[in-house]
């Protein structure tokens, strides 16, 4: 009798740590649902709205289509107050056997810069300033970063993660080659639909769709950047940059029309209608445009940041130019004499020439870049 109750006592331990282990093998009931960072299966669902990642409780099912899409670099509003329980709780998302990462960083591969999970970001600044768990850290820096707009298939674009903040998306770019600048001028339905050249040649023209400047537009931020050619070897300067904000981007595409209204803080800018060849009417200044041979723009008037300009001050043909650079200190407190050094930046004729109606010396340039964020 004293051996059997001995003998009973350890099967009945036993069982309990099974139960335990295997709550579904001892319950009438239905196993309770994982919360944030608790382990799920097939058999034991995750607590409404998080959903079953990996083997990981995790945010997710957010949106009434069911979508789960951290485009913008981060989670979306409603997941926040769940990541960051999560995040306590000592969970992640992206899990494998051999556990949890702590935070989502930036890797580097043939397509790209891009989210260790395999995510996409929407824009560069939804790289350069993530919501946790994602984080601008591991393969970081300036240059091409995987992004896939709303909506948008993916693409490569150049990032520059250092001025102003960094997080500047380009959406433009001419450079000295007329005959790769040129490539840009394609009216309307190609500017709206169409993404031209290669994002990653500097030497070379690139332009995005119009309709990514539109969604890149977030914080109505607008970057200029200006490399002065060196008129002895026709090297590049260094990089000058200028910021304007409160830049509001719109579009129809029906009406073949884009504007930019409201910008600020950028000097020697003048804006309106996007012009786009030189036969369309687009602004009111067509005439300047038509002389200009100008690739894609914003025009009221001949402005003295226009991407390619011809009027005299090339022996040869359109270059990329800019006016104000001699004089206006840019976000570092340089000017044209600090970016170029010793060695002078080619110039066109000054003040006083028959073929300057602006009245002051352009300064030619290597590159001429648009960024947006």
């Amino acid at each position: 009798m004293l051996h059997r109750t001995r003998a009973a006592q350890p099967r009945s331990i036993h069982g309990l740590a099974a139960c335990l282990l295997l709550w579904s093998a001892c319950s009438s009931g239905p196993p309770p649902a994982g919360g944030l960072g608790e382990r799920c299966s097939a058999a034991r669902r995750c607590a409404y709205p998080l959903q079953c990642r990996d083997s990981v409780c995790a945010p997710g099912n957010l949106t009434q289509d069911g979508s789960l899409v951290f485009g913008d670099g981060g989670l979306r509003p409603e997941a926040r107050t769940l990541d960051a329980a999560l995040r306590r709780e000592g969970g992640a998302l992206g899990c494998d056997g051999g556990g949890c990462a702590a935070s989502v960083t930036i890797v580097a591969d043939a397509a790209g810069r891009r989210w260790s999970n395999g995510t996409l970001a929407a824009s560069c600044s939804g790289y350069r300033r993530p919501t946790p768990p994602y984080r601008y850290e591991g393969a970081v820096g300036d240059g091409l970063y995987a992004v896939q707009p709303p909506g948008q298939g993916a693409l490569q674009v150049q990032c520059d993660m250092q001025t102003a903040g960094g997080g500047w998306t380009l959406v433009q770019r001419t450079v000295w080659s007329w005959t790769a600048s040129q490539t840009l001028m394609t009216g309307f339905a190609a500017f709206w639909e169409q993404t031209i050249g290669d994002v990653g040649a500097l030497s070379g023209a690139w332009r995005a769709a119009g309709k990514l400047w539109l969604a890149w537009n977030v914080d109505r931020e607008l970057l200029m950047a200006y490399t002065p050619r060196k008129a002895a070897t026709g090297n590049s300067c260094g990089t000058l940059f200028y910021r304007g904000t409160s830049a509001v981007l719109t579009g129809d595409a029906a009406q073949k029309v884009m504007t930019l209204g409201g910008l600020q803080g950028l000097p020697g800018f003048d804006s309106s209608v996007f012009s786009l060849s030189t036969t369309d009417s687009g602004p009111a200044a067509s005439t300047c445009v038509t002389a200009a041979s100008a690739v894609p723009w914003f025009y009221t008037a001949c402005c003295s940041s226009c991407p390619t300009y011809l009027g005299g001050y090339w022996s040869d043909e359109p270059r990329p130019m800019v006016g104000f650079i001699g004089a206006t200190a840019d976000l570092n407190g340089h000017t044209a004499a600090e970016a170029c050094g010793a060695d002078a930046a080619i110039k066109s004729v000054e003040t006083g020439d028959a073929s300057n109606p602006l009245g002051h010396a352009f300064y030619g340039l290597n590159r001429l870049e648009v960024y947006l964020r």
